[in-house]
């Protein structure tokens, strides 16, 4: 039970930085995820991306192999942690909630700045 309450209360200080880039910002992105390299604070990160709907997107192992932390791709229910990059895949749309991602499908008629 302690371990528990040690774990919600990590998440209560969790800070999540959210960074949002169009299709070519990939060099950026890099630039800004390696200041991160070696850095061990309550923070995660969580990048929304402009991505083709029509590919699968390979913005989670290219980031994962250029940054120390670790980079996945947003799954539905996942718990947001510390120290973690995270990767909205496409045609979602993301939310958090109680700590926890919650994943919704784009609408062909929403517009970019709901993304």
């Amino acid at each position: 039970m302690v371990g528990k309450k040690n774990e919600t209360q990590r998440r209560a200080d969790l800070y999540v930085v959210g960074v949002g880039a169009s299709a070519g910002g990939l060099d950026a992105l890099t630039k800004f995820l390696k200041n991160f390299n070696g850095v061990s604070a309550d923070i995660c990160i969580v990048i929304v991306m402009h991505l083709s709907p029509d590919y699968k997107s390979q913005l989670a192992p290219i980031l994962d192999k250029r940054c120390k932390w670790p980079v996945v791709s947003v799954e539905d229910n996942m718990v947001l942690s510390s120290g973690n990059v995270y990767v909205t895949p496409q045609n979602k749309q993301i939310r958090i909630y109680n700590s926890s991602f919650v994943l919704e499908d784009l609408s062909p008629n929403m517009p970019l700045h709901h993304l």
